[in-house]
């Protein structure tokens, strides 16, 4: 019996090293497709390709920030989605050239079909929730807000 304990000790450990390197495989699978997403987002907007934010953003996509009243100094939740989303990039609002984007992604998280994204751009700052929709990674939330270092 002490003979086959050595042989079973060594299947068991390529068994559990082959398991962790397929979940390590699906798991890098996942942060690259949710990656793309937040890139297909953020690049979208910055060269106004409209075609880059459909394929990221779900139809129904919340776009949040908060907004200071001038007159009166009160903050406020101003609301955005998917169609003003679209059309504002489409119309050419941000359009920044390639080599001034300097676009930075960091995944926070990918589990159980969600993944929470940090964008910053010289333009913006992007807190991005994301869902795995019929397949695909779609954006579903954005908190965001300009980044205050930006000058045109």
């Amino acid at each position: 019996m002490r003979v086959n304990h050595p042989k079973i000790f060594i299947i068991t450990l390529v068994l559990v090293f082959s398991v962790a390197v397929v979940h390590g495989s699906e798991f890098d699978q996942e942060k690259t497709a949710v990656r793309q997403a937040a890139l297909d987002y953020t690049e979208g907007a910055h060269s106004g390709d409209a075609a880059r934010i459909e394929r990221a953003c779900h139809v129904e996509m919340n776009k949040v920030t908060v907004r200071k009243i001038p007159a009166t100094g009160k903050e406020y939740v101003n609301r955005a989605g998917y169609t003003r989303m679209v059309e504002r990039v489409r119309a050419g609002a941000v359009n920044l050239p390639e080599n001034q984007r300097n676009i930075e992604v960091k995944v926070y998280a990918v589990r159980e079909g969600l993944a929470a994204v940090r964008v910053r751009s010289a333009m913006f700052c992007d807190y991005l929730q994301l869902a795995k929709i019929n397949d695909r990674w779609r954006i579903v939330n954005v908190l965001w807000k300009m980044n205050p270092e930006f000058t045109r």
